[in-house]
């Protein structure tokens, strides 16, 4: 890598922090990283039957988050991580992970996901926000998986340029941890339905495509210099999230790359995106990347 890569990783000081912060603590050894820690506090509590100074309660909020932050700092720098800094803020936590991102020169954002509840589906996670607003590939963690490291990854690809910058970061990942790489590409289903007779004999259209689609693939990899990973390529029809989330059940996938774009508010209440819904579907961990992503 041409330049040391910085982590941003936003903590919620929650039941699932100490998992977050181990498998951050993870990523940032083997990327060989320093790490900015963040925390947002959203609303400042309220408490009616007792005398109330608002400034008060931020200030001692501020200082309790503070001891916390600071033991986790300490979990960092126990294993030779530099800790450039921890930022606590009232804001918006999508705003103030993404503006912190910025300021400090992040390469990637780690965060975990939560419940979606839903409101959340229909306005959109901390999460979603970031994925959306964010210069950053942004590191989403799986607070029910356990926590191991990253032997398996895959790569979703289809041919796009967000799916190109996706390989590019999954290379680097298996790259630095030393993992196998499988990439991904589903055909739509639709293209063999009935209604296109083009395609009335599924079989031999779709062999003859499978090898049309490794060929190009392996061009891909060529460009890219793919030549010190392990790497496998499945070509599979149907439905991209249930095939991506069922691949990841059966042979235990532990990060999941994929490229996304921003969508209007429109589009994200009515339709959502294939990353949207992997999010909330896929077992594993998730790393999301853009084409025009801060390297």
């Amino acid at each position: 890598m041409n330049k040391k890569e910085h982590l941003l990783v936003a903590l919620a000081l929650n039941e699932n922090t100490k998992s977050a912060c181990l498998e951050a603590l993870n990523i940032a050894k083997q990327l060989k990283a320093e790490v900015t820690i963040v925390h947002a506090i959203e609303y400042i509590p309220y408490y009616p039957y007792f005398p109330y100074d608002e400034e008060k309660v931020e200030k001692e909020l501020k200082n309790e988050i503070s001891e916390k932050l600071s033991s986790l700092e300490e979990l960092f720098k126990s294993e030779n991580i530099t800790v450039n800094k921890s930022v606590i803020a009232k804001d918006k936590a999508y705003k103030l992970i993404c503006e912190t991102a910025d300021k400090v020169g992040a390469s990637q954002i780690i965060i975990g996901v939560g419940p979606h509840y839903l409101m959340e589906s229909m306005i959109g996670s901390t999460a979603d926000k970031v994925i959306r607003l964010a210069h950053q590939a942004v590191f989403l963690l799986n607070p029910y998986k356990e926590q191991s490291g990253f032997k398996k990854i895959l790569c979703g690809y289809d041919f796009t340029e967000s799916s190109e910058k996706a390989l590019e970061s999954a290379y680097k990942m298996a790259n630095s941890f030393g993992a196998e790489l499988t990439v991904i590409h589903i055909v739509p289903e639709r293209i063999f339905s009935s209604e296109n007779t083009f395609f009335k004999t599924k079989k031999p259209v779709f062999e003859e495509m499978e090898k049309d689609i490794q060929a190009k693939l392996v061009e891909k990899y060529k460009a890219l210099a793919i030549d010190d990973v392990k790497i496998m390529t499945i070509i599979k029809v149907g439905d991209p999230v249930n095939q991506i989330s069922e691949y990841i059940k059966q042979h235990k996938t532990e990060l999941l790359v994929v490229g996304t774009k921003s969508q209007n508010s429109f589009q994200k209440l009515f339709m959502g995106s294939t990353t949207e819904k992997l999010i909330r579907k896929a077992p594993c961990n998730i790393m999301t990347t853009k084409k025009d992503i801060v390297d």
